[in-house]
């Protein structure tokens, strides 16, 4: 038992919450901060007690705490064990650990056994068969948040190229290049978003809400001085992440800001695509002369496009915006040349 004293400190600064007094005393009994008192374990000194609020403060503390006992090079495993998340597949672990650039930048004299025993130790972290996980998320935030920047950016690389290298690749596409981003990896980054939702390969499962957020993940890497803006991939992935997201309710937003990068860089086909979402946005509205405003610049951007060089999605929106207005000639008139592959006389 602890002593009043102890007991006061960890109870005003933890406001009822289990998490936070247990960090508190895993750090105290860590530090051997405890002395044996005729009241129960006292604290060797009034300095020993740092008050956090927060569960995060008090996680960010501890790992604080744990780092300054580990020499720089130990931290390798710690920080890619952070980077592939609350729960750590030791497979993928391992091969982040042992990948190349890690080995050359970070040498590792501590095993990552002997590390993860410590861990479990300090209840920073629970063992399964097949993988590992932080007992709290706080934990990995405050890893994550201590590493410098070239040891983060080093150990998101390894961690992507980990991913790539396993069986489930496909299920990973979108983190791997985010990651690759992340690690400062721009063009390679780009190349993965790419195979991930434009030409996806067979395998690959990405989820609806992130390609819509390849929208904005797009355009920002646009901004990238690594990265070429004249790459059709870009702009082919703006174009798709904005067709994610046309029924949402904040594709005028996005349309708004995919109209600007398209102005700014030249993009005629995301062009076509923006202002063909806006007026449709604006079709079932009184606001006739913007949609007609939009309706014009949609064609006269369609016109420049090059179909050899990108596709876009631009004719089926004006075809639903026209629709929407009741324009339903020329809608039909704007199908003839997507569905001329096929016969349509039907439809007449």
């Amino acid at each position: 038992p602890v002593n009043p004293s102890v007991r006061s400190h960890i109870a005003t600064d933890a406001h009822g919450i289990p998490a936070v007094v247990a960090h508190h005393l895993e750090r105290l009994v860590e530090n051997q901060s405890l002395v044996p008192s005729a009241e129960g374990y006292a604290l060797r000194s009034v300095d020993d007690f740092r008050t956090t609020s927060t569960v995060a403060d008090a996680a960010k503390q501890r790992v604080a705490d744990l780092l300054r006992t580990l020499e720089p090079s130990q931290r390798a495993p710690l920080l890619a064990a952070a980077v592939v998340g609350d729960s750590v597949h030791r497979t993928i672990w391992d091969q982040a650990c042992d990948d190349g650039r890690v080995r050359e930048t970070w040498e590792i004299p501590i095993t990552r056994v002997l590390l993860l025993d410590r861990l479990v130790r300090l209840g920073v972290a629970v063992e399964n068969e097949d993988n590992w996980r932080f007992t709290d998320r706080a934990f990995r935030q405050a890893i994550l948040a201590i590493a410098a920047p070239g040891e983060l950016a080093h150990a998101q690389v390894a961690v992507a190229d980990a991913l790539s290298a396993s069986p489930n690749e496909g299920l990973h596409a979108i983190r791997i290049a985010r990651l690759l981003w992340e690690g400062g990896q721009a063009q390679r980054a780009l190349a993965a978003y790419h195979r991930a939702v434009v030409d996806p390969r067979p395998g690959v499962r990405v989820r609806h809400g992130d390609v819509t957020a390849v929208c904005d993940e797009a355009l920002e890497l646009a901004d990238d001085n690594g990265i070429d803006t004249g790459d059709y991939r870009l702009e082919a992935l703006v174009n798709q992440g904005l067709q994610a997201t046309v029924d949402s309710t904040d594709s005028t937003p996005r349309a708004h800001a995919v109209n600007d990068a398209a102005e700014r860089w030249g993009w005629d086909s995301a062009a076509a695509s923006a202002h063909a979402v806006l007026a449709g946005r604006l079709a079932t509205t009184t606001h006739t002369a913007q949609f007609e405003v939009h309706l014009a610049k949609a064609r006269a951007a369609l016109a420049r496009v090059d179909p050899t060089r990108m596709t876009t999605d631009a004719e089926t929106q004006l075809v639903r915006a026209l629709h929407l207005k009741r324009r339903n000639q020329e809608a039909f008139d704007m199908l003839g040349p997507i569905l001329e592959p096929v016969s349509y006389t039907h439809l007449r």
